[in-house]
């Protein structure tokens, strides 16, 4: 069903693109992002529905992986989640913003991060909680929850100083992020 959603969704789009594309007078670069995105709709159609299935059986198994990985090595779920599965399910997001922003195209690079995180937090949390409750951890509520917090805070300020998150305030949260995993990393070592 949500598969057939996203398609219906992606299919509206695309005609409206359609309708509203003949009404408007393309600029030199508009022009040329609109060849470089020109396909069939059943190729995009095609695409979405095979990309839909791998991401459905892929993430099973990564997954599936990931919990044999934390069992075999005496490692929490928790612990797993916030690093091996975190990683892997962010990775998609990483190089989309990563590509936007080398086109020059922050907007979209931004828009991505927040956006997958708006979508992470409210629909597939809500999802996975509608199927079966999600007991929080205490580790979560003790530690990880004002992690989260605190660094969705000073994204904020760093936002709204300037509206421009500088090469400075990129590399000060990646340090932030390193320091984060490090920490959890000594929790794991002191349970091995």
């Amino acid at each position: 069903a949500l598969v057939g959603g996203a398609v219906a969704l992606l299919a509206m789009l695309y005609f409206r693109s359609q309708r509203e594309g003949l009404t408007r007078t393309p600029t030199a670069d508009t022009a040329e992002k609109m060849e470089e995105a020109q396909r069939p709709l059943g190729v995009l159609l095609g695409g979405c529905l095979l990309a839909s299935l791998g991401l459905l059986y892929g993430s099973e198994w990564f997954v599936d992986g990931a919990r044999r990985i934390a069992i075999n090595n005496g490692v929490s779920d928790h612990v797993i989640g916030l690093t091996v599965v975190a990683f892997g399910t962010s990775v998609p997001e990483l190089v989309a913003s990563g590509i936007a922003a080398y086109k020059r195209e922050p907007d979209l690079a931004l828009g991505n991060l927040i956006g997958s995180n708006i979508f992470n937090i409210f629909l597939a949390a809500g999802i996975s909680a509608s199927i079966i409750p999600l007991p929080v951890d205490a580790q979560a509520l003790e530690f990880d929850f004002w992690w989260m917090t605190g660094i969705s805070l000073l994204v904020g300020v760093m936002m709204m100083h300037k509206g421009l998150i500088h090469r400075w305030k990129g590399a000060l949260l990646l340090l932030i992020y390193l320091a984060y995993i490090g920490w959890i990393g000594g929790d794991i070592a002191a349970v091995g």
